[in-house]
């Protein structure tokens, strides 16, 4: 046995052994609280042995087999391994519970039995958080959600990406879908990328179960609406090819009917298909403007004069109007009437294509309206 020193009188009995191979034994039963124990050290232990550990009951520096309690800081320079599995169903429960804040200053893993994790990694240039479903037999190919810096050019322009193919853009094989602000357009994006033997796919909006892609961003560069209706909510009336609440830089194919309340085409205000309407006034006897034409060389109308009288009942006469344009002398109108006789005359003005009318002194004249309908011809344009 080896020597023991005693500086002062320390009872010894038989709840402390000191073992020939120099082993010390305390047996002493006493539970540990901030002020009892069985063993008691005013000081500070160091413990000096060379092991790392290899598992929970081989520690090889210290094993606590019983709960333990630091009131102070807490430093290890190792690897912290806690084998308790205790789940988390609240606030209250789990493996590992912080009162107070946790700072990682490197990254963070959280990993299921079965391959899925959430990651959260940082550095200077592009901080990332990855959500990932890995498959449990092959590489990662799962379903993986990106939370992260899309630009590593020091814009820190955050976004989301939706992966099923990878998990970060440094996979050879990528499939992914990105939501994120985008510098150079200053707006928001979302893009389908994919990259190796990935496979673009389309983007697809739905509000209903039933239907799954009521509106698809196609991978050529189209758009598909399996919808039984698209309405623009916007009010603002067309009044030039980039005017309007709908705008189109394409052409446009119907292939049922088209309704329109007043049609333009190509900006030529005279080649209007739907029917309209001008005031007449009684007893005009000075040539007044119902329309004119500025652009067109010829048109042909049809129109009808609606007079409305106090009493005898309205009146109404139907016109078949021809104008052409000639290049040494103007325009030239000619026309027919049928139907009850108003008294109303046509005429043109030869430099300026307007279209005028006269009308007598109606006797119990209430309102007129003269409604007509045109088609022009446009040189150089083709409808």
């Amino acid at each position: 046995m080896s020597s023991i020193r005693i500086k002062e009188i320390v009872p010894l009995n038989a709840t402390l052994n000191v073992l020939s191979n120099g082993l010390i034994n305390v047996q002493n039963t006493t539970a540990a609280t901030n002020s009892t124990a069985s063993l008691k050290v005013a000081g500070g232990i160091a413990i000096l042995g060379s092991g790392s550990g290899s598992g929970l009951t081989t520690p090889d520096g210290l094993y606590v087999a019983a709960g333990a309690g630091v009131n102070g800081n807490l430093y290890v320079g190792g690897i912290v391994n806690l084998q308790n599995t205790t789940t988390t169903t609240n606030t209250s429960t789990g493996s590992c519970i912080i009162a107070g804040g946790l700072l990682i200053k490197d990254k963070l893993c959280f990993q299921h039995a079965y391959g899925s994790y959430i990651k959260f990694e940082t550095s200077t240039s592009r901080p990332d958080i990855t959500l990932t479903n890995f498959n449990q037999t092959s590489a990662p190919n799962g379903i993986s959600l990106n939370i992260v810096n899309v630009t590593s050019d020091g814009t820190y322009s955050s976004g989301l990406r939706l992966w099923s193919l990878g998990t970060n853009t440094a996979a050879t094989n990528q499939e992914y879908i990105d939501f994120s602000y985008n510098p150079s357009v200053s707006g928001y994006s979302i893009l389908s990328k994919s990259s190796g033997s990935g496979v673009l796919k389309p983007i697809k909006l739905s509000s209903t179960s039933g239907i799954t892609d009521q509106i698809s961003i196609n991978t050529n560069q189209t758009v598909s609406f399996n919808t039984t209706q698209i309405t623009s909510l916007g009010t603002t009336d067309s009044t030039s090819s980039s005017t309007g609440s709908v705008i189109l830089s394409g052409g446009l194919t119907v292939q049922k009917t088209v309704y329109a309340k007043t049609l333009t085409l190509d900006g030529n205000t005279e080649q209007k298909l739907n029917q309209q309407s001008s005031t007449i006034l009684n007893n005009q006897s000075t040539a007044s403007t119902i329309f004119t034409m500025t652009n067109s060389r010829c048109f042909k109308c049809i129109a009808v004069v609606e007079i409305q009288r106090t009493s005898g009942g309205s009146l109404y006469e139907t016109f078949d109007i021809i104008g052409y344009y000639q290049n040494t002398t103007g325009w030239f109108l000619t026309y027919k009437s049928q139907g009850d006789i108003t008294g109303l005359t046509l005429s043109i003005v030869t430099g300026t294509g307007a279209v005028q009318y006269t009308t007598p002194s109606i006797t119990n004249f209430s309102a007129a309206t003269f409604y007509y309908k045109m088609y022009s011809v446009y040189p150089g344009v083709v409808f």
